[in-house]
C-alpha cells in the first residue's frame, strides 16, 4: 500500500477514534450531571418537614454521602474522556494533515514523472 492511502487509512481509523472518544465523554458528562441531580433531590427532601422525617434523615443522609462519592467519581471519569477526546481530536487532525500532504506530495510526483515522461520522449513530425 502506497504511503498516502496508508496515511489516509490511518487518519480515518484516528477519526473514528475520536468520534467515539467524544461519544463516550457525553455520556460521561451525561451521567455525572443524573447524579448532581440525584443529590439536589435529596437535599430537597431533606430539607422537607413531614411525619416520617426524623426516621428517614440518617439513611438519606448516608445515602447523600455516598451520592457525593459517586459524583465525584464520576465528575473525574467524565474530566478523563474529554481529555481523552481532545488528545484523540487532535491527532485525528494532525493524521488527516499529514495524509493530505502526502497525496499532494504524492500527485506531484506523478506530475513531475509525466512531464519527465513528455520531455524527454523523441518527437514525431
Amino acid at each position: 500500500m502506497k504511503r498516502p492511502e496508508r496515511l489516509a487509512r490511518l487518519a480515518r481509523a484516528q477519526r473514528a477514534l475520536a468520534d467515539l472518544a467524544k461519544a463516550e465523554s457525553i455520556a460521561a458528562n451525561a451521567r455525572y450531571e443524573d447524579s448532581r441531580a440525584q443529590a439536589d433531590e435529596i437535599l430537597s427532601a431533606l430539607n422537607e418537614t413531614s411525619v416520617l422525617h426524623g426516621f428517614a434523615v440518617s439513611s438519606m443522609a448516608e445515602t447523600l454521602r455516598r451520592n457525593g462519592r459517586t459524583t465525584e467519581r464520576l465528575r473525574r471519569v467524565a474530566d478523563e474522556r474529554a481529555g481523552q477526546h481532545a488528545r484523540e481530536d487532535r491527532t485525528a487532525e494532525v493524521l488527516e494533515e499529514r495524509a493530505a500532504a502526502a497525496s499532494l506530495q504524492a500527485r506531484r510526483k506523478a506530475e513531475r514523472q509525466s512531464i519527465e515522461i513528455l520531455v524527454s520522449s523523441p518527437r514525431r513530425r
